[in-house]
């Protein structure tokens, strides 16, 4: 997913590619990626790339697990861990997305 001074939504039902992150590459736009409908399989959701100026939102369901590494610069990365312990087994989401001037947000729940 590439994003400049736009906006741009992956949601519903779909099944992100088996063995390979999803990349995302915001400059100056908004882009949403929401796994509350998507086909995860067995295998972790890596989710990778680069918010400049801009905003992340990745919105996941309760009960799944969520691991974020990068670093933010003049930024914000806002992570809700939920209510609702991880459910054993569960692939979990691993998102690896510096950020310079932007921000990083993981929602939970509906």
């Amino acid at each position: 997913m590439t994003a400049v001074f736009s906006d741009s939504r992956r949601q519903g039902w779909w099944r992100p590619v088996r063995g390979r992150p999803l990349r995302a590459v915001i400059i100056g736009a908004v882009c949403t990626v929401d796994l509350r409908d998507a086909a995860a399989g067995a295998d972790d959701i890596m989710i990778s790339g680069l918010c400049l100026v801009g905003e992340l939102e990745i919105l996941v369901p309760d009960g799944v697990p969520v691991e974020t590494t990068g670093s933010a610069w003049f930024s914000s990365y806002e992570v809700d861990h939920g209510a609702v312990p991880a459910v054993p087994g569960v692939p979990a989401v691993r998102i690896h997305v510096p950020s310079l001037f932007g921000v990083v947000r993981v929602l939970r729940g509906r």
